[in-house]
């Protein structure tokens, strides 16, 4: 499974070594200045310069490729309908027997700047996750001074969807070797069924398993906090390549704003 961001993630590379607050504050800036682009052309820029920097640390191309699949249960159904209810000039019509569906330019060129908005934010949360562990990626958090409610609901529901993972891996293997067979398709009534229980018995012990880790973790000293322990100084390196990120940014946007012309 594909998620977007694993505990065991390790990256050896210069931007794995990079201090987690900076690849935080740099990569999430870009987002925030990149979001409010306009021009097609800038966000593509934005979208390869992403890919090369993660080629040179080592993340392949086909990551960014198969991260791209996240747009579909997101945004998929709005960037499907944006050509068809933006108006403007008509570039295609679709007849469905006594209707007839209009594409318009506008809602074209909408719903490509959307897609694209997103996929730079997908692109950019893979640099971050492929290149930090959820380990550094808390403490980097914690040092920026995010409220620890949310740092650790980040850290717990990461870490409870592989332990989760898991169990559902080894009730399945369970399943296999007391010869169940599934049915042709999911709503056949014995895969159904059998689908439901799993599902039951799935939440039955994640309750279970969630106390007996809370006490484990009471037991050890655990007092609704964990200390951050990072350098309390930035390396020279880090601050400057952060800088370097969102210098990225702003340029794009000033190539947009006073520049964008040249590639229309």
């Amino acid at each position: 499974m594909d998620l977007m961001l694993s505990p065991a993630a390790q990256n050896n590379s210069w931007l794995g070594s990079s201090d987690p607050r900076v690849k935080i504050v740099s990569l999430v800036g870009f987002i925030g200045i990149m979001s409010s682009a306009q021009s097609i052309p800038a966000l593509l820029l934005g979208n390869i310069f992403l890919v090369l920097l993660g080629a040179s640390a080592g993340i392949s191309p086909l990551l960014f490729l198969k991260r791209l699949l996240w747009i579909l249960p997101f945004g998929g159904l709005m960037i499907l309908l944006f050509p068809f209810i933006v108006p403007g000039e008509v570039l295609a019509q679709f007849r469905l027997g006594s209707a007839v569906l209009s594409m318009s330019f506008e809602g074209l060129s909408r719903a490509v700047i959307i897609a694209m908005r997103m996929s730079t934010g997908l692109f950019t949360l893979t640099l971050l996750t492929s290149t930090t562990g959820l380990g550094k990626l808390v403490l980097g958090m914690r040092q920026l001074q995010i409220p620890y409610v949310l740092v650790a609901l980040l850290e717990f529901t990461v870490r409870y969807i592989f332990v989760l993972l898991a169990e559902i891996k080894r009730m399945t293997l369970a399943r296999q070797a007391r010869g169940f067979e599934s049915g042709r398709s999911l709503l056949h009534l014995r895969t159904f069924t059998t689908l439901g229980s799993q599902i039951g018995v799935l939440f039955l012990r994640a309750g279970d398993r969630g106390d007996r880790i809370y006490r484990a973790m009471l037991s050890r000293g655990y007092g609704g906090e964990t200390p951050a322990k990072l350098p309390a100084t930035l390396k020279p390196l880090d601050i400057g390549w952060g800088l370097g990120m969102l210098a990225a940014a702003v340029f794009l946007q000033t190539l947009e704003l006073g520049g964008g012309q040249w590639f229309l």
